[in-house]
């Protein structure tokens, strides 16, 4: 929202934002929190070369998924 703010449609400059952030604070825990879970996306969709092995994920996945489902729900109704 911040970059929205300066970096209008039009605009021809180069527009640097900084977030400044003090220690101790709520938000230096939600700017922690978001980096870990822009880490965590970048793993699992490979976006810097991660080494996250997607295909073992999916397929325990799966795996939990024919734990859970019933023997009656796998039948075609008739």
């Amino acid at each position: 929202q911040a970059v929205d703010r300066v970096h209008r449609i039009g605009q021809k400059s180069t527009v640097f934002v900084y977030r400044m952030v003090t220690a101790g604070t709520i938000e230096e825990r939600i700017q922690a929190l978001q980096a870990s879970k822009k880490d965590l996306f970048n793993k699992v969709v490979g976006g810097l070369g991660g080494d996250f092995d997607l295909s073992r994920h999916f397929s325990s996945l799966h795996e939990l998924v024919q734990l859970t489902t019933t023997q009656e729900e796998t039948e075609p109704v008739v």
